[in-house]
């Protein structure tokens, strides 16, 4: 036999939903915050992208030299980091539909 619920008294209810309000605020502010974050890397990512598509433009044989090869490497390693911060279910839930191209396998 199933128990009956619990009656809540008015209060407790009110400040059930208050509570619920509270962490709905807390979640969207953290959201956000991760919104803001996977633009400003997105935006970074973008530049990366495009600097390695004129360094390519310029010489050809790009990356040649050891110096951008490293540089280039370890600008896509700190993007990563800061992408797995944000976690793998935000991140592709924030990502959505946003194409991630021109930097081949690194990311």
């Amino acid at each position: 036999p199933r128990s009956p619920l619990p009656v809540l008294s008015p209060q407790r209810s009110a400040r059930e939903h208050r509570d619920g309000e509270r962490a709905l605020r807390e979640a969207r502010g953290v959201q956000a915050e991760h919104r803001e974050r996977l633009q400003a890397l997105q935006e970074q990512l973008e530049q990366l992208r495009q600097q390695e598509q004129r360094l390519h433009q310029a010489n050809p044989s790009f990356p040649s030299r050891a110096a951008d090869r490293l540089s280039l490497v370890r600008q896509r390693e700190q993007l990563q980091r800061l992408r797995d911060e944000l976690g793998p279910g935000t991140a592709g839930t924030l990502l959505g539909t946003v194409p991630v191209r021109g930097l081949g396998s690194a990311l």
